[in-house]
């Protein structure tokens, strides 16, 4: 790790504040919420709030891209069956039930070398090479976010109540510059956006073909009021479902199960990630911002989203153990 941390070129002191702004209004919802806790007053200065959110931002956008690269292989996988390679399925039913941040780096480093082969991802042109260099080395991105999860995972709690503040200043002006290189090289998302599929109906006249008329909640950026939009479209896309689509032409991927959006289950109307599989197979989901957690068994879709679990652990694990989990 030391020799792979020492290639990182660290970034500015901080980003270009129109970047900054563009990231609070632009990026994923998940990655942004985390990044503007980070611009709070409490924030500003070194210590351990700061060092905290920095490493949630880092987390977050971590495992929004794992997901996204998970996503793109299983389109991939559905459409052409092939065998999964080891680096991706090895104890991916026992990883994906305890979902770590180096859970989602794995999955991004083997997933983006299945795209690679395979031609690329078929919705986000390019997701390879966010982790993968022309040789197959990793990136910037990959280097900076890999030193990131080596600081978080030597952060135990006992360390940090011990830590003076020069330790987190120390490690506050280490981290904050690889955060800026993971999130400038990662600007290829701003070309695309999250919705949640609300409603779909159908319109028909008696000689045409049918139109659906899909009704989103757009979810850019770290407003909660999602704003509302309609888009005439002439198939239908996953209802009740989080997908991420081109902002300048058609094409789209869902992120469920990994990502759902719930305003029953949780504690207050929110986006959620998955957190977890129990060993009775409940799912819990954790909240990107203030919905809380809540359990697959809360939920109106609690059905869907299990099987939707079972149907990924059988595409990328197909041999793993069955039971209770995944």
């Amino acid at each position: 790790m030391d020799g792979m941390q020492a290639e990182v070129r660290h970034g500015p002191a901080e980003l270009d504040e129109s970047y900054a702004r563009r990231i609070i209004t632009d990026f994923p919802y998940p990655v942004a919420k985390q990044f503007t806790k980070l611009r709070t007053d409490e924030c500003l200065d070194p210590g351990p709030l700061r060092l905290k959110y920095i490493l949630a931002t880092a987390e977050a956008l971590g495992r929004f891209v794992g997901a996204l690269v998970l996503c793109e292989c299983r389109e991939l996988l559905e459409k052409q069956p092939a065998e999964v390679p080891a680096g991706l399925s090895s104890q991916f039913r026992r990883e994906l039930a305890r979902p770590s941040w180096g859970f989602w780096t794995r999955v991004t480093r083997e997933g983006s070398k299945l795209l690679r082969a395979a031609g690329g991802a078929s919705l986000v042109r390019g997701l390879d090479e966010l982790w993968l260099d022309p040789k197959g080395g990793p990136t910037e991105v990959a280097r900076a976010l890999d030193e990131l999860l080596a600081v978080r995972n030597g952060l135990s709690h006992d360390r940090i109540k011990a830590m003076l503040p020069g330790e987190f200043r120390t490690l506050c002006d280490r981290t904050f510059p690889l955060l800026c290189v993971a999130l400038e090289r990662a600007g290829l998302l701003f070309g695309f956006e999250l919705a949640f599929v609300s409603a779909i109906a159908v319109e028909k006249r008696r000689r045409g073909e049918p139109d659906f008329v899909h009704r989103f909640k757009r979810i850019s950026g770290v407003s909660d009021d999602f704003q509302g939009a309609r888009e005439k479209l002439h198939f239908p896309l996953e209802s009740a479902a989080i997908i991420l689509k081109r902002r300048d032409g058609p094409g789209h991927l869902s992120l469920e199960p990994f990502y759902v959006y719930e305003d029953q289950a949780g504690e207050a109307p929110d986006i959620f990630f998955l957190n977890g599989v129990r060993d009775n197979g409940e799912i819990e989901y954790a909240a990107c911002h203030r919905g809380g957690r809540f359990q697959s068994g809360a939920s109106a879709r609690g059905a869907e989203l299990a099987e939707e679990i079972q149907h990924v652990s059988e595409v990328f694990d197909p041999a793993g153990p069955r039971g209770g989990g995944p």
